[in-house]
């Protein structure tokens, strides 16, 4: 959860909430439900997710649902593909995503848009409770491509 009250582009509040569950060997469930409150406007996100595990491989659908944001109903779908070394803490993954993105204009409205991202991020784990991470990210649209690239240190506890 983040909490920002002065923002005006970036939500004043951005709570989130997710449960996972196994019913059967290698098949996990996921359920989201995220909100985001904006100046003028609280927006709510839906997310349901299937993955499965098959040896050292994860693969994940899910799908976004954004009901009135903006006044319209949105949604996004999603795929991720993740590969784990001999630890589960060192992997490397992409993720593809393809939809209706809900942003904030400077002027405090909400607005939402088609869009689509594909994202590459990789960990390894260098000590027993240490991990080095770092991802790359690219969001195609019309009105706004963008790209970023990070890193970090992963420290278990």
């Amino acid at each position: 959860m983040s909490v920002a009250p002065g923002a005006r582009v970036s939500p004043r509040l951005d709570a989130l909430a997710a449960a996972y569950v196994s019913p059967w060997r290698a098949v996990e469930i996921g359920a989201q439900a995220r909100v985001m409150a904006f100046e003028g406007e609280r927006v709510a996100l839906l997310t349901a997710s299937l993955g499965r595990y098959a040896g050292a491989a994860f693969v994940q659908a899910s799908v976004t649902l954004v009901p009135r944001a903006a006044g319209r109903t949105g949604a996004a779908g999603g795929l991720l593909v993740r590969r784990y070394g001999r630890v589960t803490a060192t992997f490397g993954e992409v993720r593809l995503a393809a939809g209706r993105e809900v942003l904030a204009r400077a002027d405090g409205t909400v607005d939402a848009r088609e869009t689509a991202s594909v994202a590459v991020r990789g960990q390894r784990q260098f000590a027993r409770r240490l991990a080095v991470s770092a991802a790359v990210e690219a969001t195609l649209d019309p009105s706004f491509p963008r790209a970023g690239a990070g890193g970090g240190l992963v420290v278990g506890l």
